[in-house]
């Protein structure tokens, strides 16, 4: 089995990155933005912005290169494409949206509407960086090792 493609991980890892801030600003900041609002009053909290923004960018990248890893780490199992690029979303959309929002909803912190619209666009999200990763991403050579 030859090695993980590090270079690889990190150039996929920081497109995914790029995709997941992208429709998360056009979602939170464009789209959702006057329900995030009400959302926000309605919790007695102030609107995020300046550090707490730039966090979420960090996140997003995070996010990102965690996709990219989970493709590479899936890819000799599953075979290099849409099917493994598939698997890594899943796995991450459960783990980074599925339980966490799930548990809000359930707590009563997150409203219900809000939530499935975050879960549904989260997954097509995570599927668009996957897929864009899963497609930069090669395995490691004896020349790239």
């Amino acid at each position: 089995m030859a090695a993980m493609n590090a270079g690889r991980v990190v150039s996929g890892g920081i497109v995914a990155g790029v995709v997941i801030n992208a429709i998360e600003f056009v979602m939170n900041g464009v789209v959702l933005s006057g329900r995030m609002s009400d959302f926000y009053m309605k919790m007695g909290i102030a609107e995020p912005g300046g550090a707490a923004l730039a966090w979420y960018v960090v996140l997003g990248f995070a996010l990102g290169f965690l996709i990219a890893w989970t493709y590479a780490a899936i890819r000799p199992r599953f075979g290099p494409g849409p099917q493994s690029a598939f698997f890594a979303a899943v796995a991450v959309w459960v783990a980074g949206a599925l339980v966490p929002i799930v548990s809000w909803m359930l707590m009563g912190i997150y409203p219900l509407g809000l939530g499935l619209i975050g879960l549904a666009y989260v997954f097509v999200e995570f599927l668009v960086a996957a897929m864009v990763s899963g497609a930069i991403y090669q395995e490691a050579t004896a020349a790239t090792t």
